[in-house]
């Protein structure tokens, strides 16, 4: 029986790699310009899974954004104090990188809740460090 997993170039995968880092830096520095994770994820997840260390294939699979930041903070493209913007600013989560629908952001100065995810941003929240960019 013929092994069905073909190794591919290094350079085709780092190609890869860079294709999708280049979507994780959209993501965080503008995540208005991009698809939501969800969407980006179901067309990406086979490439994802076959280019990356499984380490780093399960870090994106259940931390999803914030997977992909902590990708970018070990590459030093990031800072690692770098905090995501409020959704209340940018209409996305910095967590899951999905879209805060305008309905769960409440009054100015009220913190906003991710529905998808929970987690709560303070809207005194800016960004710890500079995004990518």
């Amino acid at each position: 029986m013929e092994d069905e997993h073909v190794e591919q170039p290094e350079e085709q995968r780092e190609a890869q790699i860079e294709e999708c880092l280049a979507y994780f830096r959209q993501a965080i520095a503008s995540p208005e310009s991009v698809p939501p994770w969800s969407d980006w994820w179901r067309e990406n997840e086979p490439l994802v899974e076959r280019v990356f260390p499984l380490m780093e294939y399960v870090r994106l699979k259940h931390r999803k954004l914030l997977g992909a930041r902590q990708i970018l903070q070990r590459f030093e493209e990031l800072p690692k104090d770098y905090r995501p913007t409020s959704p209340r600013l940018t209409g996305s989560c910095g967590h899951c990188g999905e879209r805060v629908p305008p309905s769960a952001i409440g009054p100015e100065g009220e913190p906003v809740t991710c529905p998808h995810c929970g987690t709560v941003f303070a809207d005194s929240e800016e960004p710890g460090g500079s995004a990518p960019g």
